[in-house]
C-alpha cells in the first residue's frame, strides 16, 4: 500500500465512529473466545446437588458451548470487535411489521457511519429499506453511504435482486465482486461465519471492522475527500468543547444584544457569524489545511502517472515553491513559449484529468459552485432564503430569462416595512451557454438542472431597482415564498426566482468593480501625457 493510500485509509478509520447492525437472530453470547474460536468452559460443583461429586470429578468438567448456526449473529463478538477500533456498534433485533422495520432501518442509517444488514429479517428482507435510503439520499443531493449485507444467503441472488431495485438511483453491479456502486454509496456482501456451506466470502466478526474501513475508504479515496473527512472528524472530536464554549451564562448577554440592536432579528445572524467563526478557527488552527499540502499533492501526481519524470519534476516544483514566473514553467512543460495564461489553465486541467477526461467539465462546474456560492437552488435548505446583498435571482424563463444580483447592502436589507417596502438595487448578469476560450466568466449557478455561466455587467447602466415589502410588521426583512419546489421573491406583479447566494467576498468584488466604474473621472488632458501615464493593474 502506498503512503497516500495508507493516508486515505487512516482518515477513513479516524472518521468512522458509529455502526448499526440489524439482525433478527442476534444473541449476546457470554462464550469466551480466543482468536475467533470458542473455548471450552468449565463448571464447578455448586455444593447443593443431591448427587454431590468429589472435587476431582468436577474440576475441569467440560461444558458444551453452543456454536451459532450460519444465520445467527454473535452480538457480543461483533460489538467488541468494533469497540476495539473505537467504533460504537449497536445491534438491533427487529420484531415489528415490515413497514415499521423499513422505517427503523432508514431512520437509524441516517445516524450511523456504517449500516450492517442481515438479508433475512424474520419474514422480510431489507430490500425496501435500502431503496428508501437511496431515494432519500438522492433527494437531498447525495450522501456518502456504506451498507454491508452480512448474511448466510446466496450473494449472487441477493445482489442481483438489489441491483434491479436500486439501478434507477444510479447503482451499478459488478458481477465479479457482487458489489453495488452508486454516485455516493457502496453496497457490499459478506458471509457470516458459522455456515456449514458458505456461499460467499466469509468474514469473521473480528475481521469485519477492518473490512468495513477498507470498503469505506473506496468511497473517500482522494485528496479532497480525505480533507473533508479530516475537517468533519476534527469538528466531531471538538463537539463537546464547542458546546462548552456557549454556556447558559451567555444567555443574558445575548438577550441584551437582541434588546439593544434596532432590529432584534439581526441578533440571529450575529450568532450564526459567531458559530461560523468558531468552527472556522477550529479547522484553521488544527492543521486541516495540511491535508492538501505539497507532499500529498505530489504523491497524487506520482500515483496518477500523468507524465514522464522530467515533466513530473516540473509539476512538483510548481506545487511546492513560490514563483511569480510560473507561466514560464508551464510553457516549458507544454513546450509552447507563446502559450497565454488562460490556455495554460486549460491545459493543466486536461493533464490532471488525463486518466478521467469525462470528469473534467463537471469538476470545473463543481469547484466553481463551491468557491463562489454559499448556497444554491440544489442545496439542502430548511428555511426560506432572504433577499440581501449577493442574492442571485432570475426573472422570466426560456429565451427571455434575465439573471440579476442584489446589490442592497446588508445593513439596508433589514427594517423593511410591511406596508411600503423598500427599493432594492440589482445589477444585470450576462449568461453564456458554454465556456468559450475568449469569454469572460465571473461565476456559475444552477438554474434547475441547468448550469449557467454568468458575467457581471459592473457598469451603472446595467443597474435597476425593484420594490419589495417586509415579511410582517415584526419580521422586517424580505423572505422568499415556496412555490412548486422553488423559492420566489415578489415585487408587485413581477416575480424573481431565487437561484443562490454569492459568497460575501465574491459579491463584494463585483460591488467594488461597480463602485470603481462610478468613480471613474472623465477629464480632457494632453493626449501625449495621458498615453504615458501608469495604467491601473
Amino acid at each position: 500500500m502506498s503512503a497516500l493510500s495508507a493516508y486515505y485509509q487512516e482518515r477513513a478509520a479516524a472518521f468512522i465512529k458509529t455502526a448499526v447492525c440489524f439482525d433478527d437472530k442476534a444473541e449476546y453470547r457470554s462464550t469466551l473466545r480466543k482468536n475467533g474460536e470458542s473455548l471450552t468452559a468449565t463448571k464447578a460443583d455448586d455444593g447443593f446437588s443431591a448427587s454431590r461429586s468429589t472435587p476431582t470429578e468436577t474440576v475441569g468438567k467440560p461444558v458444551e458451548v453452543e456454536v451459532p448456526s450460519g444465520d445467527e449473529l454473535d452480538a457480543r463478538a461483533l460489538t467488541e470487535a468494533f469497540a476495539e477500533k473505537g467504533i460504537l456498534c449497536s445491534v438491533i433485533i427487529p420484531h415489528a411489521s415490515a413497514e415499521a422495520v423499513t422505517t427503523q432501518i432508514s431512520t437509524l442509517t441516517k445516524s450511523a457511519d456504517i449500516t450492517i444488514l442481515d438479508w433475512k429479517l424474520d419474514k422480510i428482507t431489507p430490500r425496501n429499506a435500502i431503496v428508501k435510503i437511496a431515494e432519500d439520499d438522492n433527494a437531498c443531493g447525495g450522501k456518502l453511504r456504506l451498507i454491508i449485507i452480512y448474511s448466510d444467503a446466496n450473494p449472487v441472488d441477493v445482489m442481483t435482486e438489489l441491483a434491479d431495485a436500486v439501478k434507477v438511483h444510479g447503482f451499478v453491479l459488478d458481477e465479479k465482486t457482487h458489489e453495488l456502486s452508486g454516485p455516493h454509496a457502496r453496497i457490499v456482501f459478506f458471509s457470516k461465519p458459522g455456515a456449514a456451506v458458505p456461499l460467499g466470502k466469509v468474514v469473521k466478526y473480528e475481521e469485519l471492522p477492518n473490512r468495513a474501513v477498507k470498503e469505506f475508504t473506496k468511497l473517500t479515496s482522494g485528496l479532497l475527500p480525505a480533507a473533508a473527512l479530516s475537517a468533519i472528524t476534527e469538528v466531531r472530536e471538538q463537539t463537546h468543547h464547542l458546546l462548552a464554549t456557549f454556556p447558559a451564562t451567555l444567555d443574558g448577554a445575548f438577550i441584551a444584544h437582541r434588546c439593544l440592536v434596532p432590529d432584534p432579528n439581526d441578533a440571529e445572524q450575529f450568532l450564526i457569524d459567531i458559530f461560523e467563526g468558531e468552527i472556522g478557527s477550529l479547522l484553521k488552527h488544527n492543521g486541516i489545511g495540511k491535508s492538501v499540502n505539497a507532499e500529498r499533492c505530489i504523491a497524487w501526481i506520482v500515483k496518477e502517472k500523468l507524465c514522464g519524470p522530467e515533466k513530473s519534476k516540473l509539476l512538483e516544483n510548481v506545487l511546492s515553491n513560490y514563483d511569480l514566473k510560473k507561466k514560464d514553467s508551464f510553457r516549458k512543460l507544454f513546450e509552447d513559449s507563446q502559450l497565454e495564461e488562460r490556455k495554460i489553465s486549460e491545459k493543466i486541467l486536461e493533464l490532471l484529468y488525463k486518466n478521467a477526461p469525462t470528469h473534467l467539465i463537471q469538476a470545473q462546474i463543481d469547484l466553481s459552485l463551491l468557491s463562489s456560492l454559499d448556497a444554491h437552488s440544489q442545496s439542502s435548505i430548511k428555511f426560506p432564503p432572504r433577499l440581501q446583498f449577493g442574492t442571485l435571482v432570475k426573472e422570466g424563463g426560456g429565451a427571455t430569462s434575465r439573471y440579476l444580483m442584489c446589490m442592497q447592502p446588508l445593513c439596508d436589507s433589514v427594517r423593511i416595512k410591511h406596508t411600503t417596502g423598500k427599493m432594492f438595487p440589482f445589477i444585470a448578469l450576462h449568461a453564456t451557454d458554454s465556456v468559450k476560450d475568449d469569454g469572460i466568466l465571473d461565476l456559475c449557478i444552477m438554474d434547475g438542472k441547468k448550469v449557467v455561466w454568468l458575467t457581471a455587467k459592473a457598469t451603472p447602466s446595467f443597474l435597476e431597482t425593484h420594490n419589495f415589502i417586509g415579511k410582517s410588521k415584526k419580521e422586517q426583512f424580505v423572505e422568499a415564498e415556496l412555490k412548486e419546489d422553488s423559492y420566489f421573491f415578489n415585487s408587485g406583479k413581477r416575480c424573481f426566482k431565487w437561484l443562490g447566494e454569492l459568497r460575501i467576498g465574491k459579491a463584494q468584488r463585483i460591488a467594488s468593480q461597480l463602485a470603481a466604474r462610478i468613480h471613474t473621472l472623465g477629464i480632457d488632458e494632453f493626449e501625449w501625457l495621458r498615453l504615458h501615464q501608469r495604467q491601473a493593474g
